[in-house]
């Protein structure tokens, strides 16, 4: 054999390898991940260390989701941008109060609320009929938190600012 016909066999291998991993990663969706990697060739350390890959990196964006983020146009209030939430330092009747007074001067429509000495909810909706709800949870008996979720996705921006309004509101009563 020339050296045309052994480069061309040899990167014909190399493309064969590759083709057979990604064929057994698109068909490894769920189950039977150590039998595809076998039947690709791939020896036992390749497929432990793929495997222990993909077990840290979900891992590692499933502690980000879980943890939440500081909030970038609050100061002292957390987002994981769907809800936003901060510590008050007041008890959950008078955090409910403020949040429904809070949301009223927003201008939100159908602003509702109740608290006990456990927790409390504010609900209001905004001009698109998008639901802004305001959930009170006693931490100790002088300290809450309330979280802002804004419709089903979230609204950083606003949650944030209504968390913290609600804050400074409860904390100067």
């Amino acid at each position: 054999m020339d050296d045309v016909g052994a480069a061309n066999n040899m990167g014909n291998r190399k493309l064969r390898d590759l083709t057979r991993i990604v064929c057994v990663t698109a068909r490894a969706k769920c189950i039977g991940l150590e039998n595809h990697y076998h039947r690709a060739g791939l020896g036992r350390a390749e497929r432990h260390l793929m495997i222990r890959s993909i077990s840290v990196v979900s891992t590692l964006a499933v502690a980000a989701l879980l943890v939440g983020c500081k909030s970038t146009t609050q100061e002292g209030v957390k987002s994981s941008y769907r809800s936003q939430w901060t510590p008050v330092m007041a008890n959950t009747i008078v955090t409910t109060d403020a949040a429904k007074a809070v949301l009223n001067s927003e201008g939100l429509k159908d602003v509702t609320g109740q608290a006990t000495l456990v927790d409390g909810t504010a609900m209001g909706k905004k001009a698109d009929g998008t639901a802004v709800k305001v959930a009170v949870k006693k931490e100790t008996d002088v300290v809450s938190n309330v979280t802002v979720t804004i419709g089903t996705l979230g609204d950083p921006a606003l949650g944030a600012e209504l968390a913290n309004k609600i804050k400074t509101k409860a904390e100067a009563k």
